[in-house]
């Protein structure tokens, strides 16, 4: 069974949707950890773009 979130992605891509947005805004309801991301991203086609979306979020974060 799929997670929602790796179903709502999956839905994006049926849609024709070209990128889809990996929240990791903490305080955001869309929020998702780096566990839900890779389970997210495997199941996506590999022409999708991922775009990493932080909110005032340290340099060393993001890289990690």
């Amino acid at each position: 069974m799929w997670h929602h979130k790796t179903w709502r992605a999956l839905e994006a891509c049926k849609q024709q949707a070209w990128a889809i947005g990996l929240n990791f805004c903490r305080q955001s309801p869309r929020f998702i950890t780096k566990d839900e991301t890779k389970k997210i991203i495997d199941q996506l086609p590999k022409t999708i773009q991922k775009v990493d979306i932080f909110v005032e979020e340290n340099s060393a974060e993001i890289k990690r």
